[in-house]
């Protein structure tokens, strides 16, 4: 039975406001966490939300800071400890009201990367961790920006909606969606192209049961940055699905029935 869905906002570390969601239901099996990716918000996870709803599980899901509901300057980021400390603050809200329920965490590319840092940084804290698309090292190089720009707050278009989904009902509304961003600030490519460069480094930390997913035609970060990813991390308990014909955003795909129920049996397995 569904209790419903709530919206709210919580503080940052540093005062800023975050909105998030939590759609719980009665005697849950585990928790699961969504951390959105570049330009969108949590919003767009009400399908997948209510998939996970219907397969035993509730959701928390939150707006990174500068997008969708959350405080801060559109589009803008200038450290993505900022988002990995932002992702613990919602982390020890889930376990204060959920205190006996295993926690996994589903992440789409830079909420995948988000993540990934916070597998790296704390250790032991939740069940296993799910990756869609994840940037990882940053093999296209979305990050990469014109070497001339100076201004950390100069706006850089973004808009590939029609790389992202076969799904025209999902384009068509990615596209009429006011809290789509369509620019990103130069420091938010900074930021990022930074964290992907530490990040080869920091691996190694990362020992959480892990679920890699990416499709091996994405456009906007390529598969290989998966391959790396599960080839460097020292997780005892890890896989990884490279699929063929789709694009980014699988949560989104035409398929994405068929992936929700892959990351619930995962899942599963590691509730026996």
């Amino acid at each position: 039975m569904s209790l419903g869905m709530v919206s709210l906002s919580i503080k940052a570390f540093d005062e800023i406001n975050l909105y998030y969601k939590k759609d719980l239901i009665d005697n849950p099996k585990a928790v699961i966490l969504i951390s959105h990716g570049l330009a969108e918000h949590c919003q767009r996870y009400d399908y997948v939300t209510n998939k996970l709803n219907n397969l035993g599980y509730n959701v928390y899901r939150y707006d990174h800071r500068g997008h969708g509901l959350s405080d801060g300057k559109r589009g803008h980021l200038s450290d993505v400890n900022n988002l990995v400390n932002d992702a613990n603050t919602i982390l020890e809200l889930i376990k204060s009201e959920n205190p006996n329920s295993p926690i996994f965490l589903l992440g789409q590319d830079v909420g995948g990367h988000t993540f990934l840092e916070y597998g790296c940084q704390y250790k032991d804290s939740v069940q296993g961790i799910i990756l869609c698309s994840p940037l990882v090292c940053d093999t296209l190089g979305l990050t990469k920006t014109d070497e001339s720009l100076t201004d950390i707050l100069t706006p850089i278009p973004y808009n590939n909606t029609h790389n992202l989904t076969h799904d025209t009902v999902m384009q068509n509304s990615y596209e009429n969606d006011p809290l789509i961003l369509n620019k990103i600030t130069l420091g938010m490519y900074k930021s990022l192209r930074e964290s992907c460069l530490n990040i080869i480094d920091d691996l190694y930390k990362f020992k959480y049961p892990c679920l890699i997913l990416h499709d091996s035609s994405d456009s906007t970060v390529s598969h290989n940055d998966s391959k790396f990813l599960f080839d460097n991390i020292l997780s005892r308990d890890k896989d990884i699905r490279i699929l063929n014909g789709l694009y980014h955003r699988l949560l989104d795909e035409i398929v994405k029935d068929e992936i929700i129920e892959e990351i619930s049996k995962w899942i599963e397995k590691r509730l026996s």
